[in-house]
């Protein structure tokens, strides 16, 4: 378990795991310059899109933050053992939720508000989808191409079908969109007013949450019920009414573009159709399941959001975790021996590295252009997402706490193998369907899918540490001061990508071109500024430790 701190003569600098974590930063760098170029949806999408930043960005969103947090589990562990629990929450105090409060006061509102502009536009940027299986009956729905519609309706498919994953109808995802264009087609075509997605809502249950007025006229006009009640006893001018977090949260489920004042005037609209049309608000079950605490804990999880800077707040539940779990063992000594030690010790602990993460991975969003974990951008963190994490910094805790971290990773070029030429194209293909080869499968398949997922994480984890162990065997000048930048760099880099990703829309580029441009852009604006203003200042001092020019080689 947690041993009591030991002198610091015993705690070596680790410079190999000092540049990996930098790296796991700097690769978050290129990671948000290449989404704007994928088929998922952003914060910024672009028109010119490449198949091959799908693949990259599913490569390194399927293990990076997983890396970031067991090495800061494992660096949290060295400081304990070095300073003890006190300086260890202070240091923690100042490098971390410092900084979040600091930059977050600033950076969270230039971002949203860049997000923001970038969906004013958003209309003029198609979104094109690379995946065979993407461009089926659901990208139609959520795109408005009718043609894609027809072309599956004329061989056969299902105007009443339900989306495999979400359980929602396709007339209730046009619903979603406004798109009165598909509407009226799947109306044409026979789709049922009455198809009950998973929450047992209609059509006019989705049209009425997103406030799409002529949706909902067209709903009515064909002999939607406006009585109709979902499981949970909600009319449709129910769904009218339902907190701006709900829509929020629901238009992310899909990748809906929303400019909230806009849909919350047309929602107001849309109750009064709903009214005029017989609707009632159940308010005896609004009051019983609407509560406040319903409503607040939407807005902590989906309200405001901490963008790329919700990996400190992450890691500030961690450490109060930590301190937590210390101060148990402290206090209750027994408690360390509840657990048989060879579960927490090397090689034993194997056996839960799969099934814990396991079952966060099981709860994950699925079908929205990306593997691996959820983001939780919000003020309260994702249960599923926040305890998948917490496997990894626990891992990373117990590897400097009972050793073991140098029999990690010693065939990490099999492991690299493995990971990004066997695991990899076998998710991918599984949940995307590149080639096909694996659309037979049916039975089992999202188990499967996640299973290779966590495989993936760990395998490819484990690899980075064997390759910066051996790579990394002696301190670099140059490495140690960009792993000291990494921090400003990830912090700042985020505004300065959108900014460049919005500035070249437009541009008839290939993509790859406009993710060097970005890339090359945030290290030529924010490398100098690092150097000539951040470096030996206070905000150095805050995030790094201060540092003397004078003790310094240029």
């Amino acid at each position: 378990m947690l041993e009591a701190p030991t002198t610091a003569d015993l705690v070596k600098r680790r410079h190999d795991l000092d540049a990996l974590r930098s790296g796991a930063m700097l690769l978050g760098i290129a990671l948000h310059a290449g989404v704007a170029y994928t088929t998922a949806r952003w914060l910024v999408n672009d028109s010119h899109q490449s198949e091959l930043f799908d693949i990259f960005a599913n490569l390194v969103h399927g293990f990076r933050m997983q890396l970031f947090f067991l090495l800061s589990g494992f660096f949290t562990a060295m400081l304990y053992q070095k300073r003890g629990l006190k300086a260890l929450v202070a240091h923690r105090f100042k490098r971390i939720f410092l900084p979040l409060v600091l930059f977050g006061a600033f950076l969270c509102p230039l971002v949203s508000w860049l997000a923001d502009k970038s969906a004013e536009t958003e209309a003029a940027v198609p979104v094109r989808d690379y995946h065979d299986e993407a461009k089926d009956e659901w990208y139609a729905v959520l795109n408005g191409e009718v043609e894609i519609l027809r072309s599956y309706l004329e061989q056969g498919g299902d105007v009443n079908a339900l989306h495999p994953e979400k359980s929602a109808s396709l007339l209730s995802i046009a619903a979603m969109t406004g798109n009165t264009e598909c509407v009226d087609y799947l109306l044409g075509e026979g789709a049922k007013l009455d198809t009950l997605d998973s929450d047992g809502g209609t059509p006019l249950h989705s049209a009425a949450l997103f406030g799409r007025e002529d949706v909902v006229s067209l709903l009515l006009e064909a002999g939607a019920d406006p009585k109709a009640q979902n499981k949970y006893g909600y009319t449709p001018l129910d769904s009218a009414y339902h907190p701006w977090g709900v829509v929020q949260w629901l238009a992310g489920e899909y990748r809906i573009v929303l400019d909230q004042p806009s849909v919350e005037s047309d929602r107001v609209k849309v109750r009064s159709l709903l009214e005029g049309a017989g609707a009632v608000q159940n308010i005896e079950i609004k009051e019983e399941k609407v509560t406040k605490v319903d409503e607040a804990l939407q807005w902590l999880m989906h309200g405001p959001s901490l963008h790329h800077l919700w990996f400190l707040w992450f890691l500030c539940w961690f450490l109060g975790g930590f301190a937590l779990v210390v101060w148990l063992l402290r206090r209750f000594g027994f408690l360390a021996r509840t657990l048989p030690e060879w579960m927490l010790s090397f090689p034993g602990c194997y056996v839960w590295l799969v099934p814990l993460p396991l079952l966060g991975q099981y709860f994950m969003s699925r079908g929205y252009g990306f593997i691996g974990p959820d983001t939780s951008t919000g003020l309260l963190p994702m249960p599923r997402v926040l305890g998948y994490y917490a496997v990894f910094f626990a891992f990373g805790a117990l590897l400097y706490t009972h050793g073991g971290e140098k029999r990690l990773g010693r065939r990490w070029k099999l492991g690299l193998v493995i990971g990004l030429l066997v695991l990899a194209p076998v998710v991918l293909e599984l949940e995307f369907h590149y080639t096909g080869i694996l659309e037979g499968l049916t039975w089992g398949r999202e188990t499967i899918s996640d299973i290779l997922q966590v495989l993936y994480a760990w395998v490819m984890v484990f690899a980075c540490m064997g390759m910066f162990r051996q790579l990394m065997k002696h301190e670099s000048s140059k490495v140690r001061y960009m792993s000291d930048a990494s921090y400003w760099l990830y912090l700042m880099h985020l505004p300065l990508s959108m900014s460049v990703q919005m500035g070249m829309r437009s541009w008839d580029a290939p993509a790859w071109l406009k993710f060097l441009i970005v890339c090359a852009v945030v290290m030529i604006v924010l490398l100098p500024v690092y150097q000539w203003v951040v470096r030996y200042g206070w905000i150095g001092a805050l995030l790094n430790g201060r540092k003397n020019p004078a003790d310094e080689r240029c």
